[in-house]
């Protein structure tokens, strides 16, 4: 279950826009909720990977694992399978 080294395009309505993922500002401060999910959940560092900035939802990758987080509730929940990104997109 790990990153793949070929590009992998989002789905329709998702993003992997630098920008929109915000890395600097909603992952790596200290005091942002990216980091509290990585650490309350011991994922490590985590990394977005792409997000639905219309739906809230957003996949990122921690300890080699890929995860989804409903920005709005909160919930976070271990994508099992498929445990590719390629393949989740395309599920």
């Amino acid at each position: 279950m790990t990153s793949e080294n070929h590009p992998v395009s989002p789905p329709p309505g998702w993003t992997m826009d630098s920008e929109e993922l915000d890395y600097e500002g909603e992952w790596a401060a200290v005091d942002s909720w990216g980091y509290r999910i990585a650490t309350s959940y011991k994922l490590g560092k985590c990394t977005p990977t792409m997000c639905d900035p219309q739906g809230g939802g957003l996949i990122f990758e921690g300890s080699g694992k890929f995860y989804m987080v409903d920005q709005m509730s909160g919930e976070v929940v271990q994508i099992i399978l498929p445990g590719k990104l390629g393949e989740i997109v395309l599920s």
